[in-house]
């Protein structure tokens, strides 16, 4: 609902700013612009995410550096870096970042042992997915 209101918000603002005589690329340059504006929340969203999953997974027991791992397979998975244009269009954040963001989390955790970093029933699991 958020999102829906923000978008409405600057649809509302471009049709004040912009007449009905604006040029396609006048327009065109907005709506990117708009997109821009509307997916760093998205990025920020993310982070977010990020940041609350690491501390969930460590509060319950269960090392985070999972959390490297999944993103480093990620990046691996990825045929090229994005361009900064995609990166601008992107709802989500590059993966080296979030990789630099959760280490760097994870680095600033205190000490805690026995954290959990696999059991028979994520073995389970992977094998059911297989």
């Amino acid at each position: 609902m958020k999102r829906l209101t923000q978008t409405y918000g600057f649809e509302i603002l471009k049709q004040i700013i912009l007449d009905e005589d604006s040029s396609e690329l006048t327009k065109l340059v907005s709506d990117i612009l708009t997109a821009g504006i509307l997916f760093k929340y998205s990025r920020d969203n993310e982070r977010e995410s990020d940041f609350y999953g690491i501390n969930n997974v460590y509060d319950i027991g269960i090392s985070p550096e999972g959390g490297i791992n999944f993103f480093e397979t990620l990046q691996k998975l990825q045929k090229r870096e994005p361009t900064k244009l995609e990166n601008l269009i992107s709802t989500h954040p590059v993966h080296s970042e979030r990789i630099s963001n959760v280490r760097s989390q994870i680095n600033g955790l205190p000490p805690k042992s026995n954290l959990k970093t696999n059991s028979s029933r994520f073995q389970q699991v992977k094998q059911r997915i297989r």
